[in-house]
């Protein structure tokens, strides 16, 4: 399972200039989770976030997703997608388990 970065609005930023890539750092904090809990024997968290289309792709096949995935020699990818922020109190985020092979 290769997770790639998700893709985050271009808004979400944070206080002070911060240089963390939001998107990669949820994807992070998911692959860590996934080796804690150990059901699948490769997860790797791969590095490519940025690509035309990506967002809009996000609801729509993820076909560039996939072909990264089955390009790198993995089954599976996992794709996530951060709405867009309407208030400082709620965050909804969608991830998905796409198979490279269908």
């Amino acid at each position: 399972l290769a997770i790639l970065p998700f893709d985050v609005p271009e808004t979400f930023a944070g206080q002070g200039g911060s240089v963390t890539h939001y998107g990669r750092e949820l994807a992070r904090q998911f692959h860590q989770e996934m080796q804690v809990v150990g059901e699948l024997p490769i997860v790797e968290l791969y590095d490519i976030d940025r690509w035309p289309g990506k967002r809009q792709e996000f609801f729509a096949g993820n076909y560039r997703a996939i072909e990264i995935g089955r390009n790198a020699g993995f089954d599976f990818v996992m794709v996530g997608y951060l709405d867009d922020i309407n208030n400082a109190s709620d965050l909804s985020l969608y991830t998905k388990i796409v198979d490279t092979s269908n």
